[in-house]
C-alpha cells in the first residue's frame, strides 16, 4: 500500500468488501465529492438551499453551512473474492464518478486476493464491508500499517476479538472509525442534544422496537459468520442507548428464537431484550426479522421506533419517517424536527463518511471507540446467551460475560 493522493484536497479510498454494503458507501462518497457544501447539490435551487448566500454575505455563518469542497474522495482500489461483486463495484464507481466530473482514476484497481490489494492497493484510507467473521484479520494489517479504517459494525462475532481490534487501534498511528452510523443520524444527534437539556428530566427507561425485512441472503443465517442477529442487526442500537444513557450496562436478559426461518439457519428470527445500567436505567428492545409491516412503511420494509421516559417527561420518535421526536409532558406537548439528509439510515450513511474524512483529514476525532464497539457487543452477545441458556447474564466492567 502506498499513498496515492496527488492533490491535497484529494482522498483516495480503498474498499474491503464489495457487496451491498459497499456500494451504498461509493454512492455517499461520489455524492460528498459532488458538492460544495453539506447537504447540497448541484441541482438544488439556490433558495432551497441557500449555503453560498451565508458563505458570501454573513458576517456568522449557521452550523448546518458546512464548505465540504476540500473533501474530495474518490475509490481507486476494491478487493473481493467474488468477481461479480468486484464488478458490480467498480461499474458503480464509474457510473458515479461521471457525475462528479470523472476521469481515469474513477476506474479502482481491483483486487481478487487481499494480499495483492495490501501490497500493490494506492489508497489514503480502506472502508471494510467484508462480512462480519473476516473483520479482524483483514482490519489487524491495515492498522498494522498505520493506515486509516472505517470498518462496518459489529467490529467482530466475539468479544475476545473485540480486545484485539482495542489493542490494535491503540497501537496503530491509523484512525480506527467504527461505522455505528445511528450516531451521525440528523434524528439521534437532535435526541442527544434534547437528552442534554433535560427535557424529560433524569432518564429511566428506554424502549426500541424495530420490525423490518429479513436479511439479505448470505453469512447473515450463519451463527459463526454474523455473531448473530443481535449483533448483526442491533449493536448499533445498544451502542446508541449506551451512548444517550452515559452509563455501563451490567445485566442482560433476553427471550427468542427461530418462528418463521427455521431451516438451514441457526440465526434468531426475533428477540426481546433487556438491559440494565449501572445508573439504574432499563432499555429493552423487540426485533421482529419476519413481519416487516406497519403503518409507517406498508410495503414490506418495517420501522424502528424509540420512546425515553424520564422523571418529568416523554420522548417519542415521530412514526413517519420525519425525523422528528414528540415530547410530553405534565403540561406541555411539542415537537422538535430534525433536519435530515437523503441517503441511508436518514442520511447517517452520508454524514458518516463526512464525518470520517474529516478524521482522515486529522480535523475530528471518531464518535465512537472500538472500546464503544465491544460494550454494545456485549449486550448483544450476552442477550445471545441468554436465550440459547435461559439465564441472567452479567456483564464486568471491561464488558466481559459472566457466567454462573
Amino acid at each position: 500500500m502506498s499513498p496515492s493522493s496527488s492533490h491535497p484536497r484529494e482522498i483516495s479510498i480503498g474498499l474491503v468488501g464489495a457487496g451491498r454494503r459497499a456500494r451504498t458507501h461509493v454512492r455517499e462518497l461520489f455524492r460528498l465529492r459532488d458538492q460544495e457544501y453539506l447537504g447540497q447539490n448541484p441541482d438544488d435551487r439556490l433558495l432551497d438551499h441557500p449555503q453560498p448566500l451565508y458563505e458570501t454575505y454573513a458576517g456568522t455563518r449557521p452550523d448546518w453551512v458546512e464548505d465540504v469542497s476540500d473533501l474530495r474522495p474518490t475509490v481507486t482500489a476494491v478487493f473481493d473474492p467474488d468477481e461479480e461483486a468486484r464488478a458490480t463495484t467498480v461499474a458503480l464507481c464509474l457510473e458515479c464518478g461521471d457525475g462528479a466530473g470523472a476521469d481515469d482514476r474513477d476506474e479502482p484497481r481491483a483486487f481478487d486476493a487481499y494480499e495483492r490489494f495490501l501490497e500493490e492497493g494506492e489508497y489514503d484510507a480502506v472502508v471494510v464491508s467484508s462480512p462480519n467473521h473476516t473483520h479482524l484479520d483483514v482490519v489487524r494489517p491495515l492498522l498494522e500499517r498505520g493506515v486509516d479504517v472505517l470498518c462496518e459494525k459489529p467490529l467482530a462475532t466475539t468479544l475476545e476479538d473485540h480486545d484485539e481490534l482495542v489493542a490494535l487501534a491503540s497501537r496503530s498511528d491509523g484512525v480506527f472509525y467504527v461505522a455505528f452510523n445511528m450516531r451521525s443520524h440528523p434524528s439521534y444527534r437532535r435526541l442527544a442534544d434534547l437528552l442534554e437539556a433535560d427535557v424529560i428530566g433524569e432518564l429511566g427507561m428506554i424502549s426500541c422496537r424495530e420490525v423490518r425485512m429479513p436479511f439479505p441472503d448470505g453469512h447473515y443465517y450463519t451463527q459463526a459468520e454474523s455473531g448473530g442477529s443481535l449483533l448483526e442487526k442491533n449493536c448499533h442500537d445498544f451502542d446508541l442507548m449506551n451512548w444517550l444513557v452515559d452509563g455501563d450496562p451490567t445485566r442482560v436478559c433476553a427471550f427468542g428464537g427461530q418462528h418463521v426461518f427455521t431451516e438451514n439457519t441457526d440465526v434468531n428470527d426475533h428477540a426481546v431484550v433487556i438491559v440494565e445500567y449501572d445508573s439504574g436505567v432499563r432499555a429493552s428492545l423487540d426485533l421482529c426479522l419476519y413481519a416487516p409491516y406497519g403503518e409507517q412503511n406498508p410495503e414490506y420494509r418495517g420501522y424502528r421506533d424509540y420512546v425515553f421516559r424520564g422523571t418529568e417527561g416523554i420522548l417519542e420518535g415521530v412514526p413517519d419517517g420525519s425525523n422528528a421526536w414528540k415530547l410530553y409532558t405534565r403540561r406541555r406537548r411539542e415537537t422538535f424536527e430534525a433536519t435530515g439528509f437523503p441517503g441511508g439510515h436518514g442520511g447517517g450513511d452520508y454524514v458518516q463518511l463526512r464525518n470520517f474524512l474529516r478524521c482522515v483529514r486529522g480535523e475530528e476525532a471518531p464518535p465512537a471507540t472500538p472500546t464503544d464497539a465491544k460494550k454494545a457487543a456485549a449486550i448483544a452477545i450476552g442477550a445471545e446467551r441468554s436465550i440459547r441458556d435461559g439465564t441472567i447474564v452479567e456483564i464486568d466492567s471491561n464488558y466481559d460475560l459472566l457466567f454462573e
